[in-house]
């Protein structure tokens, strides 16, 4: 909560009167914060030696940054392009998949 107060004088000084307001900032704060957050998130991923890829459910890239572009041999617009399953040989999809598997019921 941000409160400010400011004092009038009216009437020569006489009469004063307090304004108070108050304003609830707590989602500016809470904002604030979630950037912060998502901007050093974004830094670490950006400046890893190791590559980074993330994908959604169904195995589509979603983020990937440059270091895992190196390592597979593909531009980052080409990769958002693609599924896991387009680079990854049958034997390690499976332990991928059984893993993600994993991970995702014990959610």
């Amino acid at each position: 909560m941000l409160l400010n107060a400011r004092q009038i004088e009216r009437g020569m000084g006489k009469e004063r009167i307090i304004l108070l307001a108050m304003e609830d900032i707590t989602e500016r704060q809470i904002e604030e914060s979630l950037r912060q957050s998502e901007e050093r998130y974004r830094t670490i991923i950006t400046s890893m030696e190791d590559g980074y890829l993330e994908t959604d459910l169904a195995g589509n890239f979603t983020v990937v940054n440059d270091a895992g572009c190196r390592n597979l041999g593909y531009s980052r617009e080409e990769l958002l392009r693609m599924n896991s399953r387009q680079i990854t040989d049958e034997v390690n999809h499976k332990k991928i998949y059984l893993l993600f598997n994993k991970v995702y019921s014990n959610r």
